[in-house]
């Protein structure tokens, strides 16, 4: 994991981070005031111990700055939020990251709560029913600040924690500033990301405590490359948008990336005159982080890369829209997850699949009864040993308006949260096949205490 990752100034301009912090920088008068400001947990230049928050000559340059009337905005400090740049020497991105998380940290108010938890993993074969993940993991803080512009609309790491040597956590100061609020789990050993947990409602949250118990399956597929081909030809003969048609197509493994080559025909336009595009894709697979806007959307898969190596057409612009287009929407993996179908979807139709529903139905392909009864059972434990809030957790967290009334429905549910809540932390491609390790999350519960 990349330790030196720091807040970008743009994503604090105009919130109530801001205000937070100009209050604090105007309630300093001598630089032994900066000390209340710290290093921002997990995070910054320092690679050992406690890394250095704001020091006294920094401070100093800080109060002989500050306008007679105190400070109105980070902009009169701030010269360039990309890249950064201040007007006060020897304040740089990791300091503002480290004032960011202090303001914060040290502001009024009975909005500040914490989330402490752990992870557990279900077995595949029903030997441990759910085992507390103890390997060493960080826990990423990821929000987006009240306030921030449409321009800073991302989603930026505030602070990590780490889990102790029995698997548990502690995240501190979760406050009303975050206007969305996620976590990101991954192995500290070697970076594999590993839950997602999608947006949380925080604000629904107004107690000062409340936990957080992931539940999570670890599964292996693996897709040969003459099925993948046998799959990926039987596309030829799709009609494409405007009248186009994908006369053939087919693929290769490669080692790390799958080639697919194709021709599509178009009928004879302004744009089209010579009819014929011959091209060639080279496709790598990438784990979910890699994947745009990850840690918002669980719903993309698999981060794409690809690359047009070769065309008779020159109209390279239009080649992308046209061409690539028919794969790219909504994520290249559109298919079942076991399988990794590439779908051409043909326009002409009025296909309403959805990348969830596809993914539901691979779920309930590969994953046999007894698995699907000790998630439930899973589930239920959870459930029986806590309190109402806990035991409504299914609820809040699903799309369905009314509790499962039947075995059935919750089994449909749990299927159903399962599908948009998929990450895949590791992706091999070798010349006889592809291996995806993705992890499932299973409804979980959010327990106040």
């Amino acid at each position: 994991m990349d330790r030196q990752s720091f807040i970008p100034a743009a994503a604090v301009f105009g919130t109530t981070v801001e205000r937070k912090i100009i209050t604090l920088l105007n309630s300093f008068n001598d630089v032994r005031d900066f000390d209340v400001i710290v290093d921002r947990p997990g995070f910054g230049r320092a690679e050992e111990g406690e890394g250095s928050a704001i020091g006294d000559t920094v401070a100093q340059r800080f109060l002989d700055a500050r306008p007679p009337g105190g400070w109105t905005t980070i902009a009169e400090f701030i010269r360039s939020a990309w890249p950064f740049r201040s007007t006060i020497s020897g304040f740089g991105e990791d300091k503002f990251s480290d004032l960011v998380y202090s303001a914060i940290k040290l502001s009024a108010g009975d909005d500040h709560r914490t989330l402490t938890g752990f992870f557990r993993r279900i077995s595949n074969d029903g030997a441990t029913p759910f085992a507390k993940i103890r390997e060493p993991v960080d826990v990423l803080v990821y929000g987006k600040f009240a306030g921030a512009s449409d321009q800073a609309d991302f989603m930026t790491v505030i602070q990590v924690q780490e889990t102790d040597e029995d698997g548990n956590f502690s995240i501190e100061d979760i406050t009303d500033d975050y206007e969305e609020f996620a976590i990101v789990a991954c192995f500290r050993d070697d970076g594999r990301v590993f839950h997602r947990s999608g947006l949380i409602p925080i604000r629904q949250f107004t107690g000062d405590e409340f936990r957080y118990r992931p539940l999570l399956l670890n599964f292996s597929f693996e897709l040969l490359d003459e099925n993948f081909r046998a799959q990926i030809e039987e596309q030829a003969g799709t009609q494409l948008e405007g009248g186009k048609r994908l006369e053939s197509i087919t693929s290769d493994f490669k080692d790390g990336f799958v080639e697919i080559k194709g021709r599509v025909i178009a009928p004879d336009t302004f744009l089209w005159f010579d009819s014929k595009l011959d091209f060639t894709i080279e496709m790598r697979m990438l784990p979910s982080n890699m994947t745009q806007d990850w840690v918002r959307d669980l719903t993309s898969l698999v981060g794409i890369q690809t690359v047009v190596t070769e065309q008779s057409h020159q109209n390279d612009g239009f080649i992308i829209a046209s061409i690539l287009a028919f794969f790219v929407p909504g994520g290249l993996l559109l298919g079942p997850i076991a399988t990794i179908v590439f779908l051409a979807i043909d326009s002409s139709l009025d296909n309403e699949a959805s990348t969830n529903e596809l993914i539901a139905d691979a779920i309930n392909i590969n994953l046999d009864d007894d698995q699907l009864e000790n998630i439930q059972n899973a589930i239920q434990d959870v459930v029986e040993n806590a309190d109402p809030i806990t035991a409504n957790a299914l609820r809040l967290l699903s799309t369905f308006d009314e509790p499962p009334a039947t075995p059935e429905e919750e089994l449909e549910m749990i299927i159903e949260f399962m599908s948009t809540h998929v990450t895949i932390d590791r992706t091999d491609i070798d010349e006889d096949k592809a291996t995806l390790s993705l992890w499932l999350t299973v409804p979980f519960a959010i327990q106040e205490v």
